[in-house]
């Protein structure tokens, strides 16, 4: 089976996970001198060399001397990932992180120590590293996800050095791997509930006297929408999390006022009967007051991937020089042989590039690398904002969902409008055109049949005064309307509609983006 075949899958690694955590609550994967890790801990476990001299190597040996990977898949698998690290890491931490940064679309993933038969010298196969198993694994992969570690960082060892070089002259995208990120979704849930708290508090307010609010309402969305591009901007500290929240009280405030205006015109009409375009009369208001309050809150989980992708940054740092040539290996010969080949082609400088794109800019693809030869070196290009992406996606599938609205609220406006016109009638009441109801017309005629001129009314002031008037005048629609189109048949609902369906499908297809998010946004 070739080396590019030596793959295990997503659910190999959730299994494996569990059968370490198994063995090292039944004792038989134990501390040592070298490792001595505490077997109630969870989140980062016994190193990786521990796992491979307890457990990978007794178990595969008891196979005939194969590998984890071809123990499991002996015609081997396709591979789509490569993983790269340098086996200093917790297994827990290790397989936590691939797992949540595997990239979509991936479906078998090269793993070293699972790949590699363990209990065989593969010496011989590493004397020309072009031709390594890791170099004809990683030259068929699309994607190479680099695990990064507490302890050291994995460019100071040759091996990984080299694997970044093959990646960064085949274009491939390269990742770094995160953990889960733990509490995010709780302390998400806690900025909407004061979100909603303090709309609720706005709302009371307006009950009361909504003036106090209404001229300060476009203040308050401003400065709730300055906060939030502001937070964007601060790198993850105390400062930006304060921002946050003052990001998420005035977005609140903003969305209660917003609501009481909402429904005060809602039950105005409905009390007197009225028509009108509610959707046009608040389309800004309601467009941003969702978008203010969920990007404010999305804000804090910005806050705090930031954070992890500075930890990140400074573990892949960690006793980095930043050249090649300081590099270690657990062989010399491995080492010289990479570095021999490096400077007889003249790649060193390409390959110290290479690492310093994928630490700048937190991940390196074919744009990030012909940008960074063009312009120079982009800082965090790899990670993309989730405040400010939600913020503009809920503004545009609000706005859109209100412009249909104002669609069909224009028919059934123009609807009741072509319904009451042939029910009035045209009358000159000084020297005004208006429109009375017919019963009342019919009464000022019967009192003076001369009123009728060239088939209209007029009444003059003698007769009729504006002020003697106890029903509302009409004025807008005198003449008979025309009747309107539905909204089905109007094209303004159709371009609404497509835009709505766009955004839907351009959500999908971020959601699945396996590449680069931030590109595609």
């Amino acid at each position: 089976v070739a080396p590019n075949r030596w793959c295990v899958t997503r659910q190999d690694l959730i299994e494996f996970r569990c059968l370490v955590k198994k063995h090292v609550a039944e004792g038989r994967i134990a501390p040592t001198e070298l490792d001595p890790f505490d077997p109630n801990d969870a989140d980062v476990g016994p190193c990786v060399h521990t796992i491979t001299k307890q457990l990978i190597v007794p178990v595969t040996e008891k196979a005939g001397n194969t590998s984890w990977a071809l123990m499991l898949h002996p015609d081997g698998l396709e591979c789509d990932l490569f993983v790269t690290h340098c086996w200093l890491e917790g297994i827990y931490e290790f397989i936590d992180k691939v797992l949540n940064s595997w990239p979509r679309g991936a479906r078998h993933a090269y793993c070293c120590m699972l790949s590699n038969p363990q209990n065989l010298d593969i010496g011989d196969l590493l004397s020309i590293p072009r031709e390594s198993p890791f170099a004809l694994a990683l030259m068929s992969a699309r994607y190479m996800l680099v695990v990064p570690n507490r302890k050291c960082s994995i460019y100071s060892r040759i091996w990984c050095t080299y694997e970044a070089f093959i990646a960064y002259s085949e274009s491939k995208f390269i990742f770094v791997a995160r953990p889960p990120l733990k509490g995010a979704l709780r302390r998400v849930s806690l900025l909407l509930a004061l979100s909603f708290a303090a709309a609720i508090g706005s709302g009371a307010v307006c009950a009361h006297d909504d003036r106090k609010l209404g001229q300060w309402s476009l203040m308050i969305a401003a400065s709730a929408l300055c906060c939030i591009i502001l937070e964007s901007c601060l790198r993850p500290c105390r400062a930006s999390q304060v921002v946050a929240h003052v990001a998420v009280v005035f977005s609140g405030i903003y969305a209660g006022y917003t609501c009481h205006e909402l429904y005060i015109a809602l039950s105005t009409m409905a009390n007197y009967g009225l028509h009108g375009n509610i959707a046009l009369e608040f389309l800004g208001d309601v467009v941003w007051a969702p978008a203010l309050c969920v990007s404010s809150a999305m804000a804090e989980a910005d806050r705090m991937w930031g954070r992890q992708s500075v930890e990140k940054g400074c573990n892949l740092r960690r006793e980095f020089s930043g050249d090649l040539r300081d590099a270690k290996s657990s062989v010399e010969s491995d080492r010289e042989h990479i570095l021999c080949e490096l400077e007889s082609f003249g790649h060193q400088h390409r390959v110290n590039l290479a690492i310093e794109v994928l630490l700048t800019s937190g991940m390196s693809t074919p744009t990030l690398q012909a940008a960074a030869e063009n312009v120079g070196l982009l800082e965090q290009a790899g990670y993309w904002n989730l405040s400010i992406t939600s913020m503009i996606w809920v503004s545009w599938v609000s706005k859109a969902l209100v412009s249909i609205l104002y669609v069909i609220e224009t028919y059934s406006v123009q609807l009741a409008q072509h319904e009451e016109s042939s029910k009035w009638e045209k009358v000159l009441v000084n020297s005004l055109c208006l429109c009375l109801p017919l019963d009342v017309v019919a009464e000022k005629c019967n009192e003076d049949p001369g009123c009728l001129v060239g088939g209209r009314c007029t009444i003059g002031h003698a007769r009729l005064d504006m002020h003697d008037l106890e029903v509302p005048l009409r004025s807008s629609y005198c003449d008979p309307i025309e009747p309107p189109l539905e909204p089905f048949a109007d094209w303004h609902f159709w371009v609404f509609a497509f835009s709505c369906l766009q955004a839907l499908v351009w959500l999908g297809r971020f959601r699945r983006q396996g590449k680069d998010k931030r590109g595609f946004a």
